[in-house]
């Protein structure tokens, strides 16, 4: 193999550990325990899943973006549609941490239910990152702890 192959194959290598590395690997983010994940996409998002039926599925999304991204909430974030009453307050998170901490309500937009939802998430920043972590459940059921410290935990490590 020649030194061109070799470097070029080095970079394939680091660009595909790179393009499946999780958002949160920078920081002390930790996903709910026994929650199956999704493999990270380029180091920007990544999802985590609870539950196997319309009726009882919870979602875990991290999304991380750069620094100066406006990071809004969508009428369709998760699978979620119809998304409103979306309420904003400051909190701290990780001891000194400021972040804008949302909740709201929604429609799940898989099957012909459309389910009622509801929503909770952080956006913080972490070093030059802006972060959205979203815990999504039915509104049927009673929030995860994990899930809802989980999307605490962005902090520095």
């Amino acid at each position: 193999m020649t030194s061109t192959a070799r470097s070029l194959a080095a970079v394939l290598c680091i660009t595909l550990m790179t393009a499946c590395s999780s958002p949160g690997s920078d920081t002390a983010f930790k996903a709910p325990a026994g929650w199956s994940s999704t493999p990270g996409l380029f180091g920007r998002f990544q999802m985590w899943i609870s539950g196997n039926a319309q009726n009882n599925r919870q979602i875990l999304m991290l999304i991380r973006a750069d620094q100066n991204t406006n990071i809004e909430e969508s009428n369709n974030f998760g699978g979620t549609r119809n998304v409103n009453n979306v309420h904003h307050r400051q909190i701290m998170i990780c001891g000194d941490q400021h972040a804008d901490y949302f909740t709201g309500r929604g429609e799940s937009s898989s099957g012909s239910n459309h389910a009622p939802v509801l929503l909770e998430g952080i956006v913080t920043s972490v070093h030059n990152a802006r972060y959205v972590a979203v815990y999504i459940r039915p509104a049927a059921l009673p929030p995860d702890t994990q899930a809802e410290t989980a999307i605490r935990s962005i902090c520095p490590q």
